[in-house]
């Protein structure tokens, strides 16, 4: 009899290979859509501009994000920390060798729960360096050039606080997820009927 040969599962350490491995599930995620309807909106605020004082995109500083960026950074380092303090390794094990209809292959579940934890993080190191690039780096460029730059900027820095946010609720519902767990299971050991005469 032939025994059948196993092929050994590497889990990817990359960071941005991981992100690519995520992509279609990114592509598809609702923070992408908010950020775009966050850029559209501030367009239309500095259109409008023009004929009101409600908004003004020249006065803001790049560079005085920079302390932003690390403060959140620290932030999603502590979330990770508190995160990776509420699951075991055997928890981590399963979503990796979960494989059903909607997840095609393993690791893919894995991959997904680890997202947030490294978008948000990826998010608030772009700021920064945009930041302290732009505190060092002087250049002309046109003012249209300049606003709509300031825009994305600006549409990145909120989607960057949305995504905190979304880390924040997501390491709640997990913890919260995980009480439940144990109390379903407190409970169905106090149900149980005791088998001493």
């Amino acid at each position: 009899m032939v025994k059948k040969k196993y092929q050994e599962l590497s889990i990817e350490i990359n960071i941005f290979k991981i992100i690519w491995k995520i992509k279609h599930h990114l592509l598809r995620s609702k923070l992408l859509i908010i950020w775009l309807l966050i850029f559209i909106t501030l367009l239309i605020l500095n259109y409008t501009s023009n004929f009101t004082n409600l908004f003004s995109i020249k006065s803001i500083n790049i560079s005085n994000f920079l302390s932003y960026g690390i403060t959140a950074l620290s932030f999603t380092l502590a979330v990770l920390s508190a995160a990776l303090r509420i699951f075991k390794d055997t928890e981590f094990t399963q979503l990796y060798l979960q494989k059903n209809d909607k997840y095609k292959n393993y690791g893919e579940l894995y991959y997904l729960t680890l997202a947030p934890y490294i978008v948000t993080p990826t998010l608030w190191l772009i700021i920064s360096l945009i930041s302290l690039i732009s505190s060092v780096l002087s250049i002309n460029v046109p003012p249209t050039v300049s606003i709509v730059f300031k825009l994305l900027f600006i549409s990145l820095v909120a989607i960057g606080l949305i995504s905190s946010w979304n880390l924040f609720i997501i390491h709640i519902q997990d913890f919260s997820k995980k009480i439940q767990r144990r109390i379903n299971d407190e409970v169905r050991n106090i149900d149980k009927p005791s088998t001493k005469k």
